[in-house]
């Protein structure tokens, strides 16, 4: 046969069954690929259907929040950590792998209340493109003032980072893992201002 299955080894092909000896009559090595393997506890997808699961479970680390894929992110029902850029600063490379490292800590290292393991979802936007969203998720649609940091969530609470102008312009404004955990913090928390 050309493959087997061992009980402790995966499956195991060998080349001899479809490929030629070696010239001195001796088949080729076998080839074994070992199974991949990831354990949950019995219990860590209940209360969750499997179109969620299935959804959250095949987003990126740090997603592109557009038009395309505003719905599939929307229905996750999670609060979603939204980082606009301009999209073609020198920087932006860097500001993605923080949101990377954000996922992570907050997202892959432990469970939550359904067993999704997924409390933030964390994407970036064009901010030069979708400006006039910047508006309803408390930020200022300057372009001048990117990257700007704010959460979209189901709730009335508003957390953004965004520095003065000023800062920005003297090269204060800096988007560290200091500023991302620390706005994800004060949402867990439940901290930040209500939606009048």
């Amino acid at each position: 046969a050309a493959g087997g299955v061992a009980a402790n080894r995966g499956l195991v092909f060998r080349r001899a069954a479809v490929l030629p000896e070696d010239g001195g009559g001796a088949a080729r090595r076998s080839v074994e690929v070992l199974p991949r393997v990831a354990c949950r506890k019995l219990g860590a997808y209940d209360g969750q259907s499997v179109e969620q699961w299935a959804l959250r479970a095949g987003l990126p680390p740090a997603g592109r929040f557009d038009e395309l894929t505003s719905n599939m992110y929307e229905r996750t029902q999670k609060p979603l950590l939204m980082l606009f850029v301009d999209t073609r600063h020198p920087d932006l490379t860097a500001w993605l792998r923080l949101l990377h490292d954000a996922d992570q800590r907050y997202n892959r290292g432990g469970d939550d209340d359904d067993g999704g393991g997924l409390k933030v979802v964390f994407l970036y936007i064009d901010g030069t493109q979708y400006l006039h969203r910047m508006t309803s998720l408390g930020l200022a649609p300057d372009p001048q003032r990117l990257p700007a940091l704010t959460f979209n969530s189901m709730t009335e609470q508003v957390l953004t980072w965004q520095p003065p102008l000023e800062d920005y312009a003297r090269g204060a404004a800096r988007l560290s893992a200091d500023v991302v955990d620390s706005l994800v913090q004060r949402y867990l928390r439940g901290d930040g201002r209500r939606v009048e």
